[in-house]
């Protein structure tokens, strides 16, 4: 004794609307992995940021040191004048180049948990979906109706509308078969 088409097609919506929420569940921790990955680059990129101010921050003061360790052996006086003027010149300079370093690493992480979030925002929106989806396939599977009325299974629906002749026409054009 075989299963009723019914049946099948009850078990077949189940089988499809699991498989729907697998790939949605699939989706949403990929889209969580891949979150987490950008969330690390955020860190990454504050943290090189920082190295590269500093790395920045002492070449600049060498340079200084350099410069007046050389004015200062010509017998310039560091202390008053112009010196003096170019010395506080270049030590603003210097801040400001090592804070613009740091709010560009600030800036490309920012972007990156931006879109971290966006990607989880994602993930969860396919899980959602695939929720829905699954519902609505298992709904119209086991039911035997599609969402717009009409049968899923014409054979279910011809035997609900009391139309059960099954039978098909032969080579000769007689109907054969069970009725």
């Amino acid at each position: 004794m075989g299963l009723e088409v019914g049946t099948l097609a009850a078990i077949g919506a189940a089988v499809s609307a699991a498989s729907t929420v697998v790939g949605g569940v699939s989706s949403f921790m990929q889209a969580r992995s891949q979150a987490k990955v950008m969330e690390q680059q955020a860190d990454f990129e504050r943290a090189q940021a920082q190295i590269d101010a500093n790395e920045f921050k002492r070449r600049q003061r060498r340079l200084l040191g350099t410069a007046r360790a050389t004015r200062g052996a010509t017998g310039v006086d560091l202390l008053s004048g112009s010196p003096l003027l170019v010395d506080d010149e270049t030590v603003d300079e210097i801040v400001f180049q090592t804070e613009r370093v740091r709010q560009g690493g600030d800036i490309r992480a920012t972007r990156l948990e931006q879109q971290a979030g966006f990607t989880r925002s994602s993930g969860a929106s396919a899980l959602a979906g695939s929720v829905v989806s699954a519902g609505g396939t298992f709904l119209t599977g086991s039911t035997g109706q599609s969402m717009f009325g009409g049968a899923s299974d014409p054979v279910a629906a011809s035997t609900r509308a009391g139309r059960a002749d099954l039978r098909q026409p032969n080579a000769m054009g007689r109907l054969s078969g069970r009725r």
